[in-house]
């Protein structure tokens, strides 16, 4: 009995740790210039593959054992953002976002024949051969 009590002991004690080592990291992203959230927006600790989407609402919560440094906040048509982490403990980090200024090039469409006219006319062309 005593060795199974030992056992327990030494299987709590290395456990112990490893609980300690949880980081959680709840927040909300919201946009710089209207102050609203940002739904879907995407938060990844940086070097890794976990990450979450924010909800309706710009809310997040990641946990993870293995955390990197900081997280890494992008979304299409926003500026990323970093914030740095501070491993093994709860936190809330607030992220704000910048709109990113996107112009396009000039995009020119010059009408053309369609191309099926020009299948259709050899059709037309070759009808007495293939008959």
């Amino acid at each position: 009995m005593k060795y199974y009590y030992l056992l327990f002991l030494v299987t709590l004690f290395f456990a112990q740790p490893a609980l300690a080592q949880q980081t959680k990291i709840r927040g909300k992203v919201t946009d710089q210039l209207t102050n609203e959230p940002i739904p879907f927006a995407t938060i990844v600790f940086k070097g890794t593959t976990i990450g979450v989407n924010t909800d309706m609402d710009g809310k997040f919560f990641l946990s993870t054992d293995t955390p990197g440094d900081s997280i890494m906040c992008t979304l299409i048509g926003f500026q990323p953002v970093k914030m740095r982490v501070k491993k093994g403990q709860d936190q809330v980090i607030n992220m704000v976002m910048k709109a990113s200024k996107m112009e396009l090039q000039e995009v020119v469409i010059k009408a053309g024949e369609n191309p099926a006219n020009i299948i259709f006319r050899e059709i037309i062309k070759h009808k007495f051969e293939n008959d």
